[in-house]
C-alpha cells in the first residue's frame, strides 16, 4: 500500500514533535519521556504500522503550497531550536542532577534529530538556509558538518576511505576513527574552497561555526554553572557519537569490494517505517539520497531493490552496541540481499522490519 502524498506531508510536521515533547515532559515532571518515546514506544510502534511503499517514481509533481510547506518544516524546526536551546539552559540550572540526568538523554535525542534537519538545509541552493543549517550544526557542537559531509557523498563506498564500515569493524572502532576523521576532511575541503574563491585563510567557516558551539557552551555555563557546562559538553559528544553510530548503520559493509552494483542504491541501508520518515526527514531513504543528494527530503524514496535493516535506528543503534549479535544479523541480511540480486526482479520486495531477527542462533 502506498501511503498518499498528502499524508505523507502532513506527517512530516513529526519533526517538530521532539522538541515539543521535550518541554511537555519537563513541565509534567517526566523529564525522560522523550529518550523513553524514541527507544521504547517507537520500535513497538514501528512493529504494528505496515510498510511506507513508495519509491522514488511514485513522487512526482506536488501543489505549490503543498511545496512550500515542507519546504517551510525545516525552518520552523530552526526557529523552534532557538527557543528550546536557550529554555534548555535555565531547565539545566533548575533540574536535580537524577533529574537532569534523564533530562539529558531526552535532550540528546533531540539534538541527534537536530542532525537530519541541519542535513536537509545543507543540501538547499539558498545560501541563507545552508546558513541555518551551519547555525544549527554548530550549537549541537557538530561544528563540521557541512564541510565534512561533502567529503562523505565523494567518498561513500569507495575502497580506501573511513565512511563505508567494514564487516568486521565494531561501532566503537567506527565512530572514534571517523570522529577523529571529520575533521581532517572537514578542514582539507574548507582550504580548497578557500583556495577556490580566494578567501584569506582566517576567513575559515569551520572556525566560524565553532564559535557557534562555544558560545552555546557559554551560555551554559552562565546560566547553570558548572553543571551546565558538562550537561552540554556530554550531550556534544553524544551527539557526535551518534553522527558516527547512524553512518556506520547506513553504510554497514555497502562497499565496491563487495559488490559494483552497490552505488545504484547509494551504498546504503534503508528502513520504511512511515513515522520514522516523517520524523527524521526521510533520512532512512538515505540510498536514494545518496543518487541524488539535491533532491528535498520529500521527494525521497526507498528504492525497491535496496538492502533493508531490520528494525528502525533506535533499535539499531543499541544493537549496534553489542557488535556480536549487530553482525549476526546484519551479516544474515547482506548475504541474503547479495545472493537475491542475481536472481530476483528489480522491485521484488525485501523482507519487513522484525525484531526476532536479532535473537535467531
Amino acid at each position: 500500500m502506498t501511503t498518499p502524498v498528502s499524508l505523507r506531508a502532513a506527517g512530516h510536521l513529526l519533526a517538530l514533535s521532539p522538541m515539543i515533547l521535550l518541554v511537555a515532559g519537563v513541565v509534567l515532571g517526566a523529564p525522560w519521556f522523550v529518550f523513553a518515546f524514541f527507544f521504547g514506544v517507537l520500535p513497538i510502534v514501528r512493529m504494528l504500522l505496515p510498510d511506507d511503499r513508495a519509491d522514488p517514481g511514485d513522487i512526482g509533481r506536488i501543489p505549490r503550497a503543498q511545496f512550500v510547506f515542507l519546504q517551510t518544516i525545516p525552518l520552523v524546526h530552526v526557529f523552534l531550536w532557538a527557543l528550546v536551546l536557550p529554555w534548555a539552559m535555565f531547565v539545566a540550572a533548575q533540574l536535580r542532577l537524577g533529574q537532569l540526568a534523564c533530562f539529558a538523554l531526552s535532550f540528546w535525542v533531540v539534538t541527534s534529530l537536530n542532525l537530519t534537519v541541519a542535513h536537509e538545509l545543507l543540501h538547499r541552493p539558498a545560501r541563507w538556509q545552508r546558513v541555518a543549517a551551519r547555525l544549527l550544526a554548530g550549537s549541537i557542537g557538530y561544528f563540521q558538518m557541512l564541510e565534512e559531509h561533502r567529503s562523505h557523498h565523494v567518498h561513500v563506498g569507495g575502497r580506501d576511505n573511513g565512511d563505508s564500515p567494514e564487516i568486521e569493524e565494531s561501532v566503537f572502532a567506527y565512530a572514534v576513527k571517523r570522529y577523529v576523521r571529520s575533521f581532517r576532511v572537514a578542514q582539507e575541503w574548507e582550504w580548497l574552497d578557500q583556495l577556490r574563491c580566494g578567501r584569506a585563510r582566517w576567513n575559515n567557516r569551520i572556525a566560524w561555526t565553532a564559535l557557534v558551539t562555544t558560545t552555546v557552551m557559554a551560555g551554559f555555563g552562565l546560566v547553570a554553572g558548572w553543571r551546565g557546562v558538562v550537561f552540554h559538553g556530554l550531550v556534544i559528544l553524544g551527539t557526535g557519537f551518534t553522527m558516527q553510530a547512524i553512518t556506520y548503520i547506513q553504510h554497514w559493509g555497502l562497499t565496491d569490494r563487495l559488490a559494483p552494483h552497490l552505488r545504484t542504491v547509494g551504498y546504503s541501508w534503508e528502513d520504511r517505517c512511515v513515522m520514522q520518515a516523517w520524523v527524521t526527514l526521510n533520512h532512512a531513504y538515505h540510498g536514494h539520497h545518496h543518487v541524488r543528494p539535491s533532491l528535498p527530503y520529500f521527494r525521497l524514496g526507498g528504492f525497491a531493490n535496496s538492502p533493508r535493516l531490520p528494525a528502525s535506528y533506535p533499535v539499531m543503534l543499541l544493537m549496534a552496541m553489542i557488535p556480536p549479535l549487530f553482525k549476526r544479523t546484519m551479516r544474515r541480511r547482506l548475504d541474503a540481499w547479495i545472493a537475491a540480486e542475481g536472481t530476483s526482479q528489480p522491485r521484488a520486495e525485501r523482507p519487513c522490519a522484525n525484531l526476532g531477527e536479532f535473537f535467531r542462533p
